[in-house]
């Protein structure tokens, strides 16, 4: 029996997870490994902040969707990936095995790279994050604080951000 890796709970790894539910391979076994069993689906993070959607509703349950695909989901935070010996390390202390290794964790920020970044933005990535930074704008604006907002980013998430 192969073992199929997939590492982080991004976009690809849901499309690969619905592509093996439709295969449904008796040789191959995949896992999802991944920090949150809820991985935010950022197409709709501009509709959450106005509003539009719930925090759950904006969500992808990865451990129901690896379910109802054959797969297996595992909640634990990698920490190491071991390429010569097929395995991936978590925080926890559990290691995992695999023959073949999709990573799609996401991408975060080097904040700390540009000086004042750390002080005085609101990271984007990871979502999660991002969301309870917002929450405490949120709550300065309606203490009354007035607050000068710059988008770094020209992409159309940046712009949806903006708008």
């Amino acid at each position: 029996m192969k073992q199929l890796l997939l590492l982080g709970g991004g976009h690809a790894h849901v499309f690969v997870m619905r592509a093996f539910g439709k295969l449904a391979l008796r040789d191959t076994r995949v896992t999802v490994l991944s920090r949150s069993r809820f991985t935010p689906y950022s197409g709709m993070l501009p509709g959450l902040l106005a509003g539009l959607h719930t925090l759950e509703e904006s969500h992808i349950d990865l451990a129901w969707l690896a379910g109802a695909t054959g797969c297996e989901f595992i909640a634990a935070e990698a920490t190491r990936i071991r390429p010569e010996a097929r395995r991936v390390e978590c925080a926890d202390g559990r290691a995992f095995s695999y023959d073949l290794i999709s990573v799609d964790t996401g991408s975060t920020p080097a904040v700390d790279q540009v000086p004042g970044a750390r002080e005085h933005t609101l990271p984007v990535k990871p979502i999660d994050r991002f969301f309870a930074g917002w929450r405490g704008i949120e709550t300065r604006v309606a203490a009354g604080e007035r607050l000068r907002i710059a988008v770094v980013g020209g992409g159309a998430g940046g712009v949806e951000l903006l708008l």
